[in-house]
C-alpha cells in the first residue's frame, strides 16, 4: 500500500529577529541573576539590613523589568505567528477528497 505524506512548512516573518532578541534577553537575565547573587553574597553577614534589602530590591526590579521585556517579545512573536497562520489559511485552497474512508467518521 502506498503511503502519501503531506507536509507544510510555515515560515514566519521576523522569526530570526525573535530568536536573536530571545537569546539576548536570556543572556541579560543570566547577567542580572549573577548580579543578584553578588549582591546577596556581599551582604552575607548583614542580609536583613536596610542597605542589603534595598540592593536586593534593585537587583530583583532589574530582573523583573527584563522578564517583562521577554514576555512582550513572546507576545509579539505569538501575534506574528497567528497572523501568518491566518494568512496561510486564507491563501490555501481547501481540498475535499470526497467521502471519508470506510470506518472513519
Amino acid at each position: 500500500m502506498a503511503v502519501r505524506t503531506i507536509s507544510t512548512k510555515l515560515a514566519i516573518e521576523g522569526e530570526a529577529e525573535y530568536k536573536r532578541s530571545a537569546a539576548a534577553i536570556k543572556s541579560e537575565l543570566s547577567v542580572l541573576r549573577s548580579n543578584l547573587d553578588l549582591v546577596t553574597s556581599s551582604f552575607q553577614g548583614n542580609a536583613n539590613s536596610m542597605e542589603a534589602l534595598t540592593a536586593k530590591g534593585g537587583a530583583l526590579a532589574s530582573i523583573y523589568d527584563k522578564q517583562k521585556e521577554k514576555v512582550a517579545t513572546l507576545e509579539d512573536a505569538l501575534k506574528n505567528a497567528q497572523r501568518a497562520q491566518e494568512e496561510s489559511k486564507e491563501s490555501s485552497p481547501v481540498v475535499n477528497f470526497g467521502s471519508p474512508l470506510p470506518g472513519w467518521s
